[in-house]
């Protein structure tokens, strides 16, 4: 009889330690899209950050980058260097005004009342947080964690719902990592792959990671 009530009261115990986990894991579930979307808006309210950006055109075990790039945003503007379709690139934006700098002489040469930041088609490079303007993330799960620059991360995976035209029409059936720093859920880095629209076996793939986020970052003057 004893041996039967003990029986009893393990099978009870364990039944609730298996309910209470599952209420943990539910909830924790439930709260990875606040904690991706949280750490959004932490960023698009910075005054500054670096970020370093890359994006990869796929087919097979053939690989094109598109763009390779470090930047830097202020609430002055932008500045990004690197390579954009394999031509070494450094783009200045500063109000209404654009410089490039000649790559053969390293003078700036000045384009005033042109807004280069908002052209669509150059959104990673100049503008890393429109890659971030999606309507919801959906089926977040955690993935474990990672270190980035030294730094342990939580990793989550989910299906971004996008609304910038360019990545809504162009691509579809998007998957994304987003990796934020344990301690205070920052975002550092954004994965992203999606297929091409016209051509099924082509994936875009784009790589995002920030740093120095909110302190202070300054742009180079245009000499």
């Amino acid at each position: 009889m004893v041996f039967l009530l003990n029986r009893k009261l393990l099978y009870i115990a364990v039944t609730l330690i298996i309910f209470i986990f599952g209420i943990k894991v539910y909830l924790a579930n439930d709260n990875y899209p606040d904690l991706i979307k949280k750490a959004v808006l932490e960023m698009e309210n910075l005054s500054s950050y670096r970020y370093t950006s890359e994006v990869r055109i796929m087919e097979g075990e053939k690989v094109e980058y598109l763009s390779r790039v470090e930047g830097v945003k202020t609430g002055e503007g932008t500045w990004v260097k690197g390579e954009i379709l394999e031509t070494p690139v450094e783009i200045l934006c500063i109000d209404n005004t654009t410089y490039f700098r000649d790559t053969q002489t390293g003078r700036w040469l000045t384009f005033p009342g042109i807004k280069l930041e908002e052209a669509e088609a150059l959104v990673n490079e100049l503008n890393p947080l429109r890659v971030l303007a999606f309507n919801r993330v959906e089926n977040v799960r955690f993935r474990g964690t990672e270190k980035i620059d030294g730094e342990k991360c939580l990793v989550l995976e989910g299906r971004p719902d996008y609304q910038h035209p360019i990545l809504k029409h162009l691509y579809y059936d998007y998957e994304g990592k987003f990796y934020l720093a344990k301690k205070d859920k920052k975002l550092k880095r954004v994965v992203l792959r999606a297929k091409s629209r016209f051509n099924q076996t082509v994936i875009l793939a784009v790589r995002i990671t920030f740093s120095e986020a909110g302190t202070e970052v300054k742009l180079p003057a245009p000499g």
